[in-house]
């Protein structure tokens, strides 16, 4: 048997949804490493921090359509069910 060492997926364009005290620092680290990334949260406010750090910040439909993979990263159980039973691209 031969060992595989050659990454088999590469994601270069990743959603991040949840840009909190854990999600933002991994978002702002892959934008670093030459990812696209696309971020989402509930507070707005999230925008100028995420675009500081070349995180794009962006709604849920816009990540679903642009990003290879996307993350969750979110608080609890319920905010999970929200994004992903979001029929209109908005939680």
């Amino acid at each position: 048997m031969r060992l595989v060492t050659k990454q088999i997926f590469s994601f270069s364009k990743i959603g991040f949804i949840g840009l909190g005290n854990m999600g933002f620092p991994m978002a702002a680290n892959l934008a670093a490493k030459s990812h696209q990334v696309w971020g989402n949260d509930v507070d707005a406010s999230k925008a100028g921090e995420a675009k500081s750090k070349n995180v794009t910040f962006a709604s849920l439909k816009e990540i679903t359509k642009e990003a290879d993979i996307f993350i969750t990263m979110l608080p609890n159980t319920e905010y999970s069910y929200k994004v992903c039973e979001a029929a209109d691209g908005n939680f």
